[in-house]
């Protein structure tokens, strides 16, 4: 035994170097360190497993999962008992293929004894659990409960039928067989000793409420929790709750509702809650029954929920620091329901006293406590929390119940200017120490906000607008000297003043349709950024607005200054992921897409390790939490799409030949380079839309469908990369497999079917996308990243991959003779390569998502200087991969060869053009005429208008500069790569 330990330390000593360099990310060293060890002298079968197990785990973790497998295999054709190979091989397996693990752990079960069999049945059991094999795991919890007799082992085998019912696609299965059967094994147990802790009540009530079971668990949570201490007592009103709203018990709902909200009445769903309860007991005609022995008797009626609302306010306080929100909040909210269910209605009593209809009738329309008019409930209301963060959004709640919406922002303009018009002044000046100045601020910037939100802003002409700008960027100017003594990460009081300008300038934009006008909001946000560099609205608009002109890099610096964790990766990582590629920048992109796919890897693998230790715990509430959080995570559009752009990557920008092509699609993402349609369907999209923050109500509604239609898009952007990529691996790979008269028949054969196959899929594809709404539809700023289908659309690629796609296909003929169509070619040139004039100066058109496109030169000023400008960069790539040994195809090779000449020739000029030219020189013109017009009166304004240029015009300038150069760099990178692959092709 001691010789077993000593071999298993030297092994581990010798073997840890390897999986040092596997942390590190070196795994090519850790190859060959492991490939050292197995070319070693001394043949340990420990160490030479623990070898061939760790070179698999750095050959997986560099992408190569055949490879790796492979390595792998040879450890696996023998039974493992070793308990530090078995580790290895979990390690390497769990991310790899985790349905192995279990296959080997059942064979060291079956020839293992005693304790160590004990083991590897409790290994057994959690790699049932990681692959989710719920039917295997409840045997496997049984045997382990039999050979240990742990009462934590018997819950496994309990719960495990839980989540049989729960994921079980035969609701009817479910009900009849998983369920009672988890029920009478938690009997069985409750018979023998009882529940002792608070999870094994809460699997009992979980099993009874699934059960639809509500009285029973009702009285579970009763019986058994005053019994228990713990977390579980302070939850049990939540329980009590969501059990009652379950079985539609609106009378007792109500009733533990008003309890609840006399400790907390600033719940507000809770508030919601209480109000459906009401309404629906006044819909059910309830009345309380003679011999009632409620502790608390239920609202039935509006008056009695308006006097319970007006005994919180009572209770709450209606002044000081802690006025409670809710009841004030309630008070609306009743006000609006009542208003909304009467609306139309006229009542009119038919004399009978006892007739249900008007007694009904009566009930909704009866005389309420709340006289008030929603314009004095809001006015009150902001009188009352004005100077919260949180009051604009609380009063759009019921704004649009307003009676007079012009009249209630007038109203509140009015007190502004009566009572804190010279606030501001008297801070500054130090005269009045005792007003907060956030406090201040949040009163001023709420007003603004609402105005916006009523639409005063959205009907006022350009000059109106922009002075309106202005103003808002007045007061964030002067309000920073209130938060001279804040601290550098905390954000200052009227950040909210320029948000709001910007909104508006970004409006006159879309109006306009000036390019400068973006120019200019950047330098704005820049200078603001300089005051309150914690701000996350603006860094995200700054981001959007950088990558609108094209300039990548600032964007990402700013982006990585956000410092977005966990699971911000798959909801925020769509703002660097989305515009990385497009914009020309292939290595960030690279590196970007590894980051954040290596997110996922380890997020996945924590919320596994995470569900297991919820299992050994016995927390068994959050363990269906976990495995819902790791089905998103597997199945994010973020992720898939990363994977595969980083594929294309790999594909189109490394490879400098086809064989360099065809080894890197030998490694498809998901095992199979064209995705089917079930599984694109499963794809779920995390992406937050949302993060801008509106002040507008017409903007959620369609933000919502543009968000959805972003999705199907994107999910039809995957599927057209995997269905070119899967063409060029048949077109590559056959072609490599002509060697003789026979073989080239079936090849053709294969070719034919794979290019008709490319054709209908891709025409069905594009028509897809041609009819879809999000493609017709005008994409706004702040929602989500307008998808690349107008690029491929707009720009000829789709007609021109079907035309080259066609040309194949008649080539491959049995006389092997046609002659190409000098229209076509010509065709074909003009959309591989146009020069268009003024504005732009060179754009490149793409071949099976593979041209760079978007080139351009555009007058940033108003001199006479031109330079490159970014605002349509969407560079691809530029490959040529078409070596097919045909007859009379020489002329589409030349065409070819002569368009990557033109495209480096071009590039070439373009990359000289910015040696000589200093983007820091430009001056940007916003309008200059027009703006003097609009601030003539206001020379104050004018002034701080053009402080923006001088402090933050060069350095910003600068940063766009260096961000187009490396686009085109990297641009003339990969074209003179193509070009070299252009220049191979022959027959």
């Amino acid at each position: 035994m001691a010789n077993k330990s000593g071999n298993s330390d030297i092994t581990e000593r010798k073997i840890r170097p390897v999986y040092e360099a596997i942390d590190n990310g070196n795994y090519k060293k850790a190859v060959q360190m492991a490939e050292k060890l197995l070319s070693s002298k001394q043949k340990q079968p420990q160490l030479m497993q623990m070898a061939h197990v760790a070179k698999g785990v750095a050959l997986f973790r560099s992408g190569k999962l055949s490879d790796a497998l492979e390595e792998v295999s040879q450890v696996t054709t023998e039974v493992i008992v070793d308990e530090m190979v078995i580790q290895g091989l979990i390690v390497f397996y769990k991310d790899a293929k985790p349905d192995e693990i279990p296959k080997i752990l059942e064979k060291a079960v079956a020839v293992s004894k005693g304790s160590e069999r004990l083991e590897f049945m409790n290994k057994l059991f959690l790699a049932y659990a990681r692959t989710e094999d719920y039917k295997k795991q409840q045997q496997a919890a049984m045997n382990l409960y039999r050979s240990d007799g742990k009462r934590s082992t018997y819950w496994w085998a309990v719960f495990s039928n839980v989540l049989q019912a729960y994921y079980s696609t035969d609701k009817n299965l479910s009900k009849k067989m998983f369920l009672p059967l988890a029920e009478k094994m938690m009997q069985k147990m409750i018979g023998d000793g009882g529940l002792h802790t608070e999870a094994e009540i809460l699997l009992y009530v979980m099993i009874l409420r699934m059960s639809d079971k509500i009285s029973e668990a009702l009285k579970v949570v009763h019986c058994q929790v005053p019994e228990i201490e713990g977390d579980l007592l302070i939850h049990r009103d939540f329980l009590k709750i969501e059990m009652l709203q379950e079985a539609n018990s609106h009378a007792e709902l109500n009733s533990c509702l008003k309890a609840y909200l006399r400790k907390r009445c600033d719940d507000w769903r809770n508030f919601n809650l209480y109000l459906d309860s009401v309404f629906n007991l006044i819909d059910m005609e309830w009345k309380p029954k003679d011999n009632n022995e409620a502790e608390i008797m239920p609202d039935y009626t509006i008056d009695m929920a308006t006097e319970f609302i007006c005994s919180l306010l009572e209770n709450g306080g209606s002044s000081g620091a802690n006025c409670s929100r809710g009841p004030y909040l309630a008070q609306m909210e009743i006000k609006k329901r009542h208003k909304m269910r009467t609306q139309g209605k006229e009542v009119q009593s038919c004399g009978n006293a006892e007739c249900n209809i008007c007694l009904v009738l009566m009930l909704h329309t009866q005389t309420m406590y709340i006289p008030e008019t929603f314009n004095t409930l809001l006015k009150e209301y902001f009188a009352r929390f004005g100077n919260k963060g949180c009051c604009f959004q609380e009063m759009t709640l019921h704004f649009d119940q307003a009676e007079s919406q012009e009249e209630l922002i007038s109203s509140l303009e009015e007190t502004l200017r009566a009572n804190e018009s010279s606030y501001i002044d008297l801070i500054i000046d130090g005269k009045n120490s005792d007003l907060k100045p956030s406090h201040v601020c949040n009163r001023f910037i709420c007003v603004a906000t609402l105005k916006n939100y009523a639409g005063c802003y959205r009907n006022l002409s350009f000059n109106e607008k922009l002075k309106t700008a202005q103003q808002l960027i007045g007061y964030h100017g002067k309000g920073l000297s209130l938060g001279k003594e804040l601290k550098s990460s905390e954000l200052q009081y009227t950040d909210d003043f320029c948000v709001l300008a910007c909104h508006l300038l970004l409006d006159l934009s879309k109006d306009t349709d000036d390019g400068n006008d973006i120019w200019h909001i950047i330098l704005v946000l820049e200078s603001a950024l300089k005051a309150s560099p914690h701000n996350p609205q603006m860094r995200i608009i700054l981001i959007i607005l950088y990558c609108k002109i094209g300039a990548f890099e600032p964007a990402h610096k700013i982006f990585n200054n956000l410092s977005i964790k966990y699971i911000q990766h798959d909801t925020l990582g769509y703002l660097m992921t989305s515009n990385a590629h497009r914009l020309g920048h292939f290595k960030t992109a690279r590196s970007i897409y590894e980051a954040e796919e290596k997110f996922f890897l380890v997020s996945r693998r924590e919320c596994v390790d995470q569900k297991l230790q919820a299992y050994k715990y016995g927390n068994f509430t959050k363990i269906t939490e976990f495995i819902d959080f790791e089905k998103r995570l597997q199945n994010s559009l973020q992720l898939w799409t990363m994977k595969y752009y980083k594929f294309y990557l790999d594909v189109i920008h490394k490879s400098s030949s086809c064989d360099e092509a065809l080894s890197f699609l030998k490694y498809p993402p998901n095992g199979d380079i064209l995705l089917s349609e079930n599984f694109l369907n499963q794809l779920i999209d995390g992406r937050d839309v949302r993060i801008i923050r509106l002040w507008d109500k017409l903007e959620p509604n369609r933000l919502q469908s543009e968000a959805d239609w972003s999705m199907q898009l994107e999910i039809l952007h995957l599927k057209y990369l995997s269905v070119n990529l899967q063409l060029l691996g048949d077109v590559i790979e056959l072609s490599q497999k002509v060697s003789n008269d026979s073989d080239a028949q079936s090849v053709v054969s294969h070719l034919r079917t794979s290019l008709t196959n490319f054709i209908d899929e891709s025409k069905t594809l594009y028509q897809r996308v041609v009819d879809h709404p999000g493609f017709k539809c005008l994409w706004r700023w702040h929602g989500p990243p307008q998808t690349r289908w107008n690029s491929i659309i707009d720009g000829g690629l789709d007609r021109l991959l079907l035309d080259i796609a066609s040309v194949l296909l008649k080539l491959i003929c049995p006389s092997k003779v046609v002659f190409m169509d000098r229209t076509l070619i010509e065709d074909l040139n003009f959309f591989l390569y146009k020069e268009t004039n003024e504005n732009v100066g060179v754009e490149i058109s793409k071949i099976g998502q593979t041209f760079a496109d978007g080139l351009q030169r555009y007058n940033l000023c108003n001199e006479n200087a031109k330079c490159f400008n970014g605002h349509n960069l969407e560079p691809n790539v530029l490959l040529v991969e078409l070596a097919i040994d045909l007859e009379n195809f020489k002329l589409l090779i030349t065409s070819v060869q002569s368009a990557c000449d033109d495209v480096v020739q071009n590039l070439v000029t373009i990359k000289d053009n910015f040696l000589v030219q200093n983007l820091g020189h430009l001056k940007i013109s916003f309008n200059l005429q027009t703006k003097e017009q609009a601030l003539e009166e206001n020379s104050d304004l004018s002034d701080l208008w053009l402080k923006t240029y001088k402090s933050n015009e060069s350095d910003m300038l600068k940063n766009v500069r260096d961000s187009y150069q490396v686009s085109i760099q990297e641009l003339l990178s990969v074209a003179k790569l193509k070009h070299n692959i252009a220049k191979t092709l022959s027959l």
